[in-house]
């Protein structure tokens, strides 16, 4: 027998040992690194299996994914059973010490509503990116749209100021009258002191002092219409001032021209002041010189009733002590003022044509029937009363409108024109139904949003119309000759009255167009030059009885239609404040048949964290998951 027979087999049992002990380790390493991947797997499957809850309803309607009433523990309440099927299935991978944490998702209102932006645009490229024009023609088209609001909104100030030089005309004119009726009562009274006829006499002094007396509210009057139409001027000159980076050349000539004649006429005013008060003076002058001419008649009627009833004085010496009164009437003031040639009608109908009232105007412009729904919804809890300075039309311009991404923007504008309903596309039976001039003007009421939509219409026609309006020397001939007609002189007033024809001349016009458009017509973007439809002598002669509405629904087969023009104020509205908007009409929508839905409880984005004690090490694990 050997001594040392058994050394191999040591050997070989220390090295079996190794071996194994080396694949063990490697085994819990694979383990562990396995465990690691599987843990991110099953989080972020999980975090999948929840984001896959997204409302249905509102992905059906309108195509946007959102994650209803989200909050950390909410979504954590719901993510658990998810992650602990996963983590049930793999006995393989146990794990110790679990924690789940769901940090705050993020809101689709957050971020300024660029979540809810970006899935809107990325649902409408599909199909629709290569049936929008070229940007240069958007952008023209946006340019030459923002331009003419702008014009139109001087225009309108201007029109306002224009009607305060009627009203201040009217208030002279009401002091000429009074001193025409002043002279005829004085020239009475002189009459009957000629004829002896002392009660004649005092009945007519007694009238002349209530209209002696009424000239101090008169010249009131005048001042407060004056100092009205000074601030309605500087307003016009501050609107100028403000839009004129938008006005294009031709705009921003004309109102420049316009401006001009309206202060050539206040400039005038300054000296037609001073005869008021000229006026006012000499008319309490001649107030104090009827008193005396009443109290001096007494005296004469005082003296022929002391004498005797059998004395026979001759008639010639009766007749010198009323002569005596007629001493005293001549000191009055006689002023006879010249009557003006002015055609006080029609400019009573200019007055009234260029102040119509925005109800008066939407009566116009809605074709007969087709209702006006009145339909409105209460805006508290709506994105846009939290994020958004509210109510009202958020202007930008054209650069600021496509600044950026400009094929997104035209595909965000795009899903609001089919998505949200216009006046021209309103359903039956729902309670708020233009959606889409909601977005633009954010009114809580059906009729204001399209009444303020209609005025913006009309703003912009009127403009484009007075535009070439202005181009078109035969009819710009045939305004000055009515004016001058009308104001019965020339000067600054007849240039006024010239500017008021021309803006009631183009405004009567746009609301022509406007009518077209609601109609289903189209017009074009530019007022074409001898194409109006509407005579002037036909519009001072029978005002709004002038507009034919017999064949509006059949015109206007080329140019923009009302969704075209919606589309170009959607460009020239605030982005953000349009995202807000059209979040407000889905959770109403929604809400109709899910109350209490809320955008502002819908999330976008989850973020989630696990962390555990593996097999050989601690696991921590992070996803996040949006809908983009």
């Amino acid at each position: 027998m050997r001594k040392y027979g058994g050394s191999v087999t040591v050997f070989l049992a220390l090295t079996l040992v190794s071996l194994m002990a080396l694949t063990g380790g490697l085994f819990e390493t694979v383990r562990a690194a396995g465990q690691n991947t599987y843990v991110q797997t099953a989080l972020d499957s999980s975090l999948e299996s929840l984001m896959s809850g997204y409302h249905r309803e509102v992905f059906e309607r309108y195509r946007i994914f959102v994650l209803e009433n989200a909050s950390a523990g909410r979504l954590r309440d719901q993510l658990e059973p998810y992650l602990d099927a996963y983590l049930g299935e793999a006995a393989f991978y146990p794990v110790t010490g679990r924690k789940l944490t769901v940090c705050e998702p993020v809101m689709i209102t957050g971020e300024d509503g660029t979540y809810f932006d970006d899935e809107a645009a990325a649902y409408m490229k599909a199909g629709i990116l290569p049936a929008i024009a070229d940007s240069a023609t958007i952008l023209r088209t946006a340019s030459d749209t923002d331009s003419a609001e702008s014009f139109g909104e001087v225009t309108e100030e201007l029109a306002v100021s224009g009607r305060g030089v009627l009203r201040l005309e009217k208030a002279r004119d009401r002091i000429f009258d009074a001193l025409a009726a002043q002279k005829s009562l004085m020239d009475a009274g002189d009459a009957a002191l000629s004829a002896c006829d002392g009660g004649m006499f005092r009945k007519k002094t007694g009238e002349l002092k209530r209209e002696l007396s009424r000239m101090p509210e008169l010249a009131a009057a005048y001042d407060r219409e004056a100092e009205k139409l000074g601030e309605e001027l500087d307003q016009a000159e501050r609107k100028a001032s403000a839009e004129r980076e938008r006005l294009s050349d031709a705009g921003r000539q004309a109102a420049d021209e316009r401006l001009a004649e309206y202060r050539s006429y206040t400039d005038e005013n300054g000296a037609r002041r001073e005869e008021v008060r000229r006026i006012e003076a000499e008319a309490a002058e001649n107030l104090v010189t009827a008193d005396r001419a009443l109290a001096r008649a007494d005296e004469v009627e005082e003296i022929l009733a002391s004498r005797e009833e059998d004395d026979d004085d001759d008639d010639d010496d009766e007749a010198s002590l009323w002569r005596t009164v007629l001493a005293v009437t001549g000191a009055y003031h006689r002023k006879a003022p010249e009557r003006s040639g002015r055609n006080r009608r029609k400019l009573d109908l200019l007055e009234t044509l260029s102040g119509l009232t925005e109800d008066a105007v939407l009566a116009l412009c809605v074709p007969e029937g087709m209702p006006v729904s009145r339909g409105s919804v209460n805006p508290a809890g709506f994105p846009s009363a939290e994020f958004t300075a509210g109510a009202g039309r958020m202007r930008c311009s054209p650069e600021d409108g496509a600044s950026g991404d400009l094929p997104s923007r035209l595909l965000f504008d795009e899903y609001g024109l089919r998505f949200f309903d216009s006046f021209r596309t309103a359903q039956e039976g729902k309670g708020f139904r233009y959606e889409a001039e909601y977005l633009l003007f954010g009114k809580r009421g059906d009729r204001e949003n399209l009444t303020m939509t209609v005025m913006a219409l009309v703003g912009v026609r009127t403009a484009l119309n007075l535009l070439s309006l202005l181009a078109d020397e035969g009819k710009t001939a045939e305004a000055r000759g009515a004016a001058a007609a009308i104001a019965g002189t020339a000067g600054p007033f007849s240039a006024v009255v010239y500017s008021l024809i021309l803006t009631v001349w183009a405004s009567l016009e746009a609301v022509s167009d406007v009518r077209v458009l609601l109609s289903g017509g189209k017009v074009p973007l530019s007022g074409q030059q001898g194409e109006g439809t509407l005579s002037l002598s036909a519009i001072l002669e029978r005002g709004l009885g002038a507009l034919d509405f017999s064949g509006a629904g059949g015109a206007g087969e080329s140019g923009i239609d009302y969704p075209g023009y919606l589309r170009l104020f959607l460009l020239l509205t605030d982005r953000r404040t349009l995202r807000y908007r059209m979040m407000d009409m889905i959770q109403e929508n929604i809400g109709r048949s899910e109350p209490g839905f809320s955008m502002a409880g819908c999330a976008f984005r989850v973020e989630a964290a696990f962390s555990c004690r593996g097999v050989l090490v601690p696991v921590e694990k992070r996803a996040v998951r949006e809908y983009r």
